[in-house]
């Protein structure tokens, strides 16, 4: 048995159980039968289930006495928790409810966000922010600098200590610059007299240069020279080869060859003289030559020499050239430093003057006021800023809050709330139900009990009594019963999981058809429009008007 039914007399367990199963059950009992806490506890029955519940009922008052009894009975299950249960605030509540800790929908939204606790700490950290002993001291300090320096002076000095700060920065860049920049002219005077010293060093190079080609030039004809007398005592000794080597094969031959081998002799010995004079003059072009040679070694060593003076002038040139570039820069530089002391001096005027007034106001201790009120000023900024960033906090918290305010009526578990907030709350208009209960339907309009029914997904109960028009006698005409399809009867439970709602809802009821009434007919007066009748209610559609046809209808319990 559920924890929940404990207690519960027979008819309230079979209404509890009728309650709590699928399908769609009417409950029918008078005042004083224990209806109000069968209602609670099957709700609570199916917040343990984990089942999503709509409360409702035509009145306020209804819908706060479950709440009610469902608080008194919440200690059966662990139904009692924020944003659990849900009362929705439409109509007036009753003060037990609105006593309770978070069952209305504001104090829910405030517990599942803890608002009340984040804004406490806000609001010590505000109070303690607003009280901190340095907003006073400011304040204090502010007011003395407003007496001591009306116009301004002293806090314009200290202000302006950055802009001279700069300017003597300027200034000791511009004496460094300057010092570079004669350092560099030393540099550039002994160079250009190291370069003087290599004056006459191209000319040099041009005068042996010339003479280098003419030496080449006589050593290249005397080198010719040699070749062709070279080459003429080699042709003679080799026809002197010849010859000879003709005289011994003549030498060989008989007496009649004497005439042939004596002008062979005579023609050896004019080659033989030929080849000494030839000897002789190749003597002196050869010692020509050689000397030329070594007068070209010579130039070409005196030419080596002269090129490497010249290209250690080169290098000295080059070197006075970077230096005249060096002074170049310190130059630009330097106007550069000019112009912007130029621009600081236009604000502090004459820095030797504005140097003595500054020393003078610090050794009358006006700056150090200044600074304290400045490190106070600093700090009640950030004291500013601080509550800048909690109310962003509070902000975020009622964001937080409304946001889960309006979130409930489509999150919570269990909504409570009138009839009449289906149509109001626009949470709810699209919502569905696992378990809809709908209590002292009898007294609301039938429309707003189907409608209300039709959010049903797994079960609907529709719980009454006895009402005013109950007796059959004050029973509108035309209202007709309405019954159940037997088609829709679940074979497993017996009982049909039909509610009062239209024919392509999940719970579907028929209603019997009524008889066309007859045209009345046309009346030479108009008669006086009746007064209207009142709208049947759910139990009177369905047929029950007492006790004694609630028990008779099948799909009824009778509490008692």
């Amino acid at each position: 048995m559920s924890p929940w039914a404990r207690g519960l007399t027979r008819g309230q367990q079979i209404a509890f159980t009728q309650m709590t199963n699928p399908g769609g059950c009417l409950v029918w009992g008078p005042a004083g039968v224990g209806r109000t806490m069968t209602v609670a506890v099957a709700v609570g029955a199916a917040i343990d289930k984990g089942r999503t519940v709509l409360l409702t009922a035509p009145d306020a008052a209804t819908v706060d006495d479950a709440l009610i009894a469902l608080i008194d009975a919440g200690e059966r299950g662990r139904v009692l928790r924020p944003g659990v249960v849900v009362r929705l605030p439409v109509g007036s509540v009753a003060e037990a409810v609105l006593d309770h800790p978070y069952l209305t929908d504001d104090k829910a939204a405030a517990a599942l966000v803890q608002r009340d606790k984040r804004l406490a700490a806000i609001d010590r950290t505000e109070e303690s922010n607003r009280k901190d002993p340095v907003r006073s001291s400011e304040l204090w300090l502010r007011l003395r600098m407003q007496e001591e320096d009306k116009d301004g002076a002293i806090r314009q000095l200290d202000e302006q200590r950055v802009i001279y700060d700069e300017w003597l920065d300027w200034s000791n860049r511009r004496s460094l610059l300057r010092h570079e920049k004669d350092e560099f002219l030393a540099s550039i005077a002994a160079t250009e007299k190291t370069l003087a010293t290599y004056d006459g060093t191209d000319a040099r190079v041009a005068a042996l240069t010339d003479e280098l080609g003419y030496e080449r030039m006589q050593r290249d004809s005397r080198l010719r020279q040699v070749q062709t007398l070279t080459a003429q005592l080699d042709s003679a000794t080799q026809q002197r080869a010849q010859q000879q080597a003709q005289l011994v094969e003549l030498h060989m031959r008989g007496p009649e060859w004497d005439e042939q081998r004596v002008s062979l002799e005579r023609s050896i010995d004019d080659l033989t003289d030929w080849i000494d004079d030839l000897g002789s003059g190749l003597r002196p072009p050869r010692e020509a030559l050689a000397s030329s040679e070594a007068r070209e070694v010579s130039i070409e060593q005196r030419l080596d020499d002269a090129l490497s003076v010249r290209a250690a002038r080169d290098t000295v040139q080059q070197r006075l050239d970077d230096l005249h570039r060096e002074v170049d820069s310190r130059n630009l530089a330097m106007r550069d430093c000019e112009q912007e002391m130029a621009v600081r001096r236009r604000v502090i005027g004459d820095p030797p003057t504005w140097l003595q007034h500054y020393q003078q106001a610090e050794t009358n201790g006006k700056f150090s006021q200044i600074h304290r009120w400045e490190e106070a000023d600093s700090q009640v900024s950030q004291l500013n800023d601080e509550l800048d960033r909690l109310a962003t906090q509070r902000a975020k918290v009622e964001k937080d809050y409304q946001r889960q305010r309006l979130a409930l009526s489509s999150e919570a578990l269990v909504i409570a709330a009138p009839l009449d907030a289906l149509v109001l709350d626009d949470g709810l208009a699209a919502r569905r139900f696992d378990v809809v209960i709908i209590d002292a339907a009898g007294d609301a309009d039938a429309a707003q009990v189907a409608f209300a029914a039709s959010r049903a997904d797994r079960t609907c109960a529709i719980v009454g009594g006895p009402t005013q028009t109950d007796s059959p006698d004050q029973r509108p005409v035309g209202s007709d019963p309405v019954v159940m399809d037997d088609a829709e009867v679940e074979p497993s439970t017996g009982r049909s999981p039909a509610v009062l709602i239209g024919p392509d809802e999940p719970f579907p009821w028929r209603v019997q058809p009524r008889q066309p009434e007859p045209e009345p007919e046309p009346e030479p007066e108009p008669e006086p429009e009746p007064e209207p009748e009142d709208e049947p209610n759910i139990f009177a559609l369905a047929g029950i008007t007492d006790r004694a046809s609630a028990e008779r209808h099948p799909h009824c319990v009778v509490l008692t």
